[in-house]
């Protein structure tokens, strides 16, 4: 082995190494093969042999190419999420079509304006001959928001749909101003029940007799007064006469 092949074999793994990434696995192997090569190279050719060619670069391994992407990945800055279409905006107070099929047999006879924004199962249970409403039975109400058969409309709106007013709900389902809460049969039942336990006739009659305490009174008190002033000005005059006949009379005896 002679020196000068020595020195050009630290050479070149130097440079190749500095400017090459190679596993430290792989750099015995190198030199071993690039130490033969120059060796063959000078016995073969003599010192007027031409330089050496370069041995090609072994190929990187496996990891160290993984290893790269991995690394800028975690460099590169993350990618901004994609924008999203913006959902348009509806309010729980719109009642929004629905593209129904008007043809079917549940929206028969129904305003096409509500049965294009109702549920199937919910026009199913109205009844389109009603005269006040479809929704509007004389025992109870359809509630056009989920279908469910009510009889206190107001109170079930507030408690099921976030305080839902029936000003709301009527404004919503595009219905009459004179709209009912609740069905005709527990009006009329609310208002017997009240005839029969005498609500509001105590109150009239204690109307009537404030009334009439009031306008007595007064007269009492008039006729009192004037009575009283009659008497105290006739006794007076009453009593003057009483005491003047005797005078006047004993005046006259005295005289004949």
């Amino acid at each position: 082995m002679s020196k000068n092949v020595l020195e050009m074999t630290v050479e070149i793994v130097a440079a190749h190494v500095a400017r090459n990434d190679m596993d430290a696995k792989d750099i015995p192997g190198f030199v071993k093969d690039l130490h033969g090569t120059l060796a063959d190279l000078k016995e073969g050719e003599g010192s007027t042999a031409p330089a050496p060619k370069k041995a090609p670069a072994p190929a990187k391994p496996a990891e160290s190419k993984k290893a790269k992407p991995a690394e800028e990945a975690e460099k590169a800055p993350p990618e901004a999420p994609a924008e999203e279409a913006p959902e348009e905006e509806t309010s729980n107070l719109v009642a929004l079509p629905r593209h129904n099929d008007l043809s079917a047999p549940e929206f028969k006879g129904l305003d096409p304006w509500l049965a294009d924004r109702l549920a199937p199962k919910t026009a199913a249970k109205l009844d389109a001959s009603n005269d006040i409403h479809p929704s509007v039975f004389p025992n109870h109400i359809i509630c056009l928001e989920n279908g469910a058969e009510v009889k206190l409309l107001k109170s079930y709106l507030r408690k099921n749909f976030d305080g839902m007013t029936p000003e709301q709900y009527i404004e919503k389902w595009n219905l009459p101003d004179d709209y009912p809460m609740a069905p005709p049969e527990y009006i009329k039942n609310k208002r017997a029940l009240a005839k029969k336990s005498g609500l509001g006739s105590s109150i009239r009659a204690r109307g009537k007799k404030g009334k009439a305490t009031r306008t007595s009174t007064p007269k009492t008190t008039a006729a009192a007064k004037t009575a009283g002033k009659g008497a105290t000005a006739k006794s007076p005059a009453k009593v003057g006469t009483r005491r003047k006949q005797p005078l006047i009379q004993g005046k006259e005896r005295a005289a004949d």
